[in-house]
This record gives structure tokens, sequence and C-alpha cells, in this order.
């Protein structure tokens, strides 16, 4: 899974900010570093760029979706359609979970509009993988539309 950054050090520090401390002036940046990475090796005609969101609690707590706000600024530079395929249900927050305990927390629905979709290329983006637990829920659920090119991208990822 490509990421900015290790989470540790300075990723640490960033995307706490990001998502602890109001941290939405990084954005931008973030958004530009990661479409410079993509234009190196993905197709953006057809491209359809989502995230995984966070859980409803976190983002009522916040008041954004941090990975939401990455991925709109994203397809913005690479100038692709930005939409929520993946819904979240309800449940405990990942932090602090063994990797056994975040495998079996979280789950992905597919929003209905997007069932029985065609998208011949996705850009799935996520603020932090720790074990991959979310990207292979994500991955479960997206699997139903069949997406030819599905690409993940984190900001940091631990090493």
């Amino acid at each position: 899974m490509p990421a900015l950054f290790g989470y540790e050090g300075a990723g640490t520090t960033v995307v706490g900010s990001l998502k602890f401390r109001d941290g939405r002036r990084l954005v931008t940046t973030l958004a530009d570093a990661i479409a410079d990475r993509v234009l190196d090796d993905v197709r953006t005609d057809d491209l359809v760029c989502t995230w995984l969101p966070t859980s409803p609690r976190r983002r009522r707590d916040r008041g954004f979706d941090q990975s939401e706000l990455v991925a709109h600024a994203v397809g913005r530079r690479l100038g692709c359609e930005v939409d929520g395929l993946l819904r979240r249900p309800a449940g405990d927050p990942q932090t602090g979970r063994t990797r056994a305990a975040r495998a079996d927390n979280v789950r992905f629905t597919l929003r209905r509009k997007w069932r029985g979709a065609r998208i011949p290329r996705l850009l799935v983006i996520d603020d932090v993988c720790t074990t991959g637990a979310t990207i292979r829920a994500a991955r479960t659920t997206l699997d139903v539309l069949r997406v030819p090119d599905v690409r993940f991208f984190c900001i940091a990822r631990t090493p």
C-alpha cells in the first residue's frame, strides 16, 4: 500500500494534527503530494476517487472526516469524480485494538447509488494503515463492483 510517509515521528505528528488538532490546513499539501504520486502510475480518465470513512462517532466529534477532505482535494487536483462509495456502520474505533480485534471490528456497506455501477478505475484514500484490516474490509465490500483497477493510497503507514 503506497503511503506518503511512515506513521512514526513527523508522520505521526502530521496525521495527529490533521485528525485531532483541526489540521485542515494540511489537506491541500497532502492532496498535492498524493496526486503527484498517483499521476506517476494511474490513468485519471474515468477515475473515481473515494475514501475509507471514519466512524460516525468520530466524524460527529471532529466535525469532519479527514480522509474525505483529502479525497476531495485529490480529486480536484486530478480532475476526477469524487464520491463516497462506502458507509461505515456505527461501532467502536480501531485505535488501540489488537490486529485480530481490528479485523473483527470494522465493516463497510456499499452506498445504494453505487450498487451495480461500472467504474473502470478507483482510487481509495485513507489516513493511516496500521494492520490493513480496514483496507481488507473495504476491498471485500468493493469487490462486488468488479472494478478492474482499484488502488489504495494512505497518508501514513506503520513501518
